[in-house]
């Protein structure tokens, strides 16, 4: 990826999470405030890339925790990306202590947006949510569906 552009989103609130109907992507966007404005912004991950997001933010969010946590769930597999514009990877770094900057990877750019802790437990609720619908998938779980028995509640985190 040389040559790329970075776009840089600015400070971003009011995040939402939209999982599209194949399942196969999910929608990120909110509010982003930047030199010269503010306004919506959008960007459309991977399912892995959402995985990715999710396993950084509970591990930032929750270090105690996380350990346990992500034991719990699957993960979407590698797969190429069709489209130029749809983010493969993420990353994410803990500014300082209220800050944190979420870094996307797409086949043509990059781009980074800029988040408080409190949107940082919202988003990652959002991405938990639309992952995990019905719960965190437990190695129990396929057990119990094949002794016709409903699967565990659905687990939160908070």
């Amino acid at each position: 990826m040389t040559d790329n552009l970075t776009e840089d989103l600015g400070l971003c609130r009011d995040l939402f999470v939209s999982s599209h109907p194949s399942g196969q992507t999910l929608v990120v966007g909110g509010t982003c405030e930047k030199e010269g404005g503010s306004g919506k912004s959008a960007r459309v991950l991977t399912r892995r890339a959402a995985h990715l997001l999710w396993y950084h933010l509970t591990r930032l969010l929750f270090p105690e925790k996380a350990p346990m946590v992500t034991t719990l769930v699957s993960t979407a597999p590698l797969s190429g990306a069709p489209s130029p514009a749809l983010t493969t990877h993420v990353d994410i770094d803990l500014q300082n202590e209220d800050r944190y900057i979420i870094e996307g990877i797409t086949s043509q750019q990059t781009w980074k947006m800029t988040i408080s802790y409190m949107e940082a437990r919202r988003l990652w609720t959002a991405l938990d949510l639309a992952l995990y619908p019905d719960g965190w998938e437990t190695k129990d779980a396929a057990s119990a569906q094949s002794a016709n028995r409903p699967p565990r509640r659905r687990q939160t985190y908070q």
